[in-house]
């Protein structure tokens, strides 16, 4: 099951790790049903959980886009880059010594996927925008 099938009771009791382990998995099924693009360094990272201690690069690699893609405001483009670059602090935090990034990165993260959802229009299961309501607070 993905972050989108759990219930907001669910997502508020999870660890950090297991946030970044179902937005992992969530991102595999929307990957595979072509349903979002994912850039070739996020793949490399998130996906193979030896290759999460590169996550520090690929987020700056994937911000360096992230910029350019807001200048020629390019919002939909800009949305998955973001959605990518939060799971890569959730992963960097994670797996290094030193938490190169804010502590809420979870929450932002679960928010990223939800705008995407919500602009895309998509009707999935169980989705509750409201389940990240208290994901910061973790």
């Amino acid at each position: 099951m993905n972050i989108i099938g759990l219930s907001r009771n669910v997502v508020n009791s999870m660890s950090e790790k297991e946030i970044a382990d179902n937005l992992i998995n969530t991102c595999r099924d929307l990957l595979s049903a072509n349903m979002i693009d994912l850039e070739p360094e996020f793949i490399n990272v998130a996906f193979d959980e030896n290759n999460w201690k590169e996550s520090g690069d690929a987020f700056d690699k994937i911000r360096k886009k992230t910029l350019f893609f807001e200048k020629i405001k390019d919002e939909e483009r800009s949305n998955y880059l973001i959605f990518q670059e939060n799971i890569l602090k959730v992963i960097n935090n994670l797996s290094s010594n030193i938490r190169r990034f804010d502590s809420d990165s979870a929450y932002w993260a679960v928010y990223s996927l939800a705008y995407i959802v919500s602009k895309k229009g998509w009707k999935l299961p169980f989705f509750e925008f409201s389940a990240i309501d208290k994901v910061r607070d973790k």
